[in-house]
């Protein structure tokens, strides 16, 4: 799989319009504090690198939106979601609660008041307390609404949001009792501190928290959605074993404060809780996980009548969660490999293929990486027979579906919102939608108009005729004219090029003539935009071509261009 790399190492020759960060600028006298209250303010900005950008931000005049957004909207401390501070904590918290599914079910079992687990207990109380700091960064962390793709930075609506949703299990799950109970009473029961590791077991809710949070490394590292699921579901099935065995010698332990030593429990059957200080924690461990697993497979058999109700109802809800379990598995993974009506295996079926093909052809590598760009950003992992699908549809459904699709571009193209509904509607039906790769050439200069381009995501330069950069047009502006103009112009006077991947929808002539037959004004409203496009641009270019003079002539000046002669010693003249 090659790494897909959205921005390309554009050099921009525009002056620059303000900071990238959005930020204000900053003094050059500024001292050291504020630089660091700078540098942790970008800290805390949305951030161009992270893996889910592309699904909420899709190039790059949305991330100077959504920035501008963050800071001109939003409280200082606000964190956005998509920031870095924002990454490293989901990681760090994914890291620290997969230690806490080990450790804190262990401790709840084994812990009897022996300094054998000091070292182990220090570290979950250590981890714990990192967990419960970071507990109180989601109240200014922003979150996402998936349905809408929506992200809200609204301080009031994260903090509802998190209390209603983990801020128990996190506190409770992270809390230390033990200073409480060293100050307080010294000389507790080993009970009180069993119940303590028992409380933290709500942390195990966060079991679908870290499964978000693993899916954010693997986008990272761009490993495949199958690798993924499968990874996960082996390492889930192995720590359902470690619960389960735990929580059977946490049973055991309650048994026993309750009822006292009992002889016909289960536990002393297979020789688990027998001289209970003086078996060795780990062949007690390595007995519950064979017993368990045996449950888990029902190869085990009926439950002997000599155990206690309990523990044989215990057992046999192990079974029949085993059988569930292992049902889930098997439809979640002939989900991922077999199923043909999943958009993301026919995706990356279709691109085995590419590759193939690719490979049979000998393409040198950067090639292949721009193919690679292409489909990533032309199906955005999702591969189905549209035009096949659409067809079925009956024509007002499939103006309707196209009208919701094109529903962004009609929000931010201006020159929609001047035309009649349904001269909108009949333009949209006749767009055909183009992706292009950093460094494409849309529309070359002297070259004969044919398409108009409208700008749905992404970042185009203009170029004169000498290759001087004039400006850049993003999301929602548009550039080429309609073959059949009553400017009377022939051919473009600028360069059009992707500075990023781009996706633009192409308005062509047969597409104008149907729009023109029905609402005749359209060429006039084509004509002045086109005329204001182009002054705009050639004022833009006068003003650098007179910055550029100013620069040569204050060189000149200084002494920077014209190379300075050696000078002769004065007192020491050379022979």
């Amino acid at each position: 799989m090659y790494h897909i790399r959205r921005y390309a190492d554009h050099t921009c020759r525009l002056p620059p319009k303000g900071s990238e960060s959005c930020l204000a600028k900053q003094s050059p006298l500024s001292g050291y504090l504020e630089r660091l209250q700078r540098i942790s303010r970008k800290f805390i900005l949305l951030d161009k690198q992270h893996p889910l950008v592309k699904y909420y931000c899709r190039s790059g005049a949305a991330v100077i939106q959504e920035r501008k957004r963050h800071v001109f909207n939003f409280p200082w401390f606000v964190i956005h979601p998509l920031s870095k501070f924002s990454f490293y904590v989901d990681i760090i918290s994914a890291i620290f609660w997969s230690f806490c599914f080990i450790a804190d079910p262990f401790l709840a079992a084994f812990w009897s008041g022996i300094d054998r687990f000091v070292v182990l207990d220090v570290i979950t109380s250590l981890v714990n307390a990192a967990l419960l700091l970071l507990c109180f960064t989601r109240y200014i962390i922003g979150f996402f609404v998936v349905k809408t793709k929506e992200i809200v930075l609204n301080p009031k609506s994260i903090a509802y949001s998190y209390l209603t949703k983990y801020f128990f299990v996190d506190f409770v799950g992270s809390f230390t009792f033990r200073p409480f109970l060293i100050i307080f009473n010294p000389e507790c029961d080993e009970i009180y501190y069993n119940l303590m590791y028992v409380i933290r077991l709500v942390k195990l809710a966060r079991v679908y928290s870290c499964y978000k949070r693993s899916k954010l490394i693997s986008l990272y590292f761009n490993v495949s959605e199958r690798v993924h699921i499968v990874s996960f579901l082996a390492l889930l099935t192995l720590l359902l074993l470690h619960w389960l065995t735990c929580f059977l010698f946490i049973y055991s332990k309650i048994a026993y404060y309750l009822m006292g030593y009992i002889m016909e429990s289960i536990l002393n059957h297979f020789k688990i809780s027998d001289n209970y200080s003086l078996t060795p924690w780990y062949q007690r461990y390595v007995r519950g996980v064979h017993l368990i697993s045996t449950q888990l497979c029902g190869s085990r058999g009926n439950v002997d009548e000599s155990y206690q109700a309990s523990e044989q109802l215990y057992l046999s809800f192990i079974t029949i969660f085993g059988q569930i379990y292992y049902i889930v598995c098997f439809v979640l993974i002939y989900l991922t490999f077999k199923s043909r009506a999943s958009t993301d295996t026919c995706y990356e079926e279709f691109l085995l293929g590419v590759h193939e093909f690719m490979k049979s052809k000998k393409l040198p590598p950067q090639l292949k990486q721009r193919v690679c760009v292409y489909y990533e950003n032309r199906f955005q992992r999702k591969y189905f027979r549209e035009a096949s699908l659409i067809s079925l549809l009956s024509e007002h459904l499939q103006h309707e579906v196209w009208l919701h699709s094109c529903q962004r571009l009609i929000d931010q193209v201006q020159f929609f919102k001047v035309l009649p509904k349904t001269v909108v509607g009949i333009i949209l039906a006749h767009l055909k939608q183009e992706v292009y790769l950093p460094h494409d050439v849309i529309l070359k200069a002297d070259a004969p108009y044919v398409n108009m381009y409208f700008i749905s995501w992404g970042t185009v330069a203009v170029y004169t005729k000498e290759q001087s950069e004039v400006d850049h047009l993003v999301d929602g502006m548009h550039f080429g004219m309609p073959p059949i103009n009553r400017l009377r112009l022939s051919s473009a006077n600028y360069t059009y090029v992707a500075v990023e991947v781009t996706e633009c929808f192409r308005w062509d002539k047969e597409g104008y003539n149907k729009c023109f037959m029905i609402y005749n004004e359209i060429a006039d409203i084509l004509d002045k935009i086109h005329l204001k496009i182009i002054a705009d641009f050639q004022e833009k270019e006068d003003a650098q071509k007179k910055l550029r003079t100013h620069n040569i002539l204050s060189d000149l000046q200084q002494g920077k261009i014209i190379e300075t002669g050696k000078k002769r010693s004065k007192y020491f003249p050379e022979k």
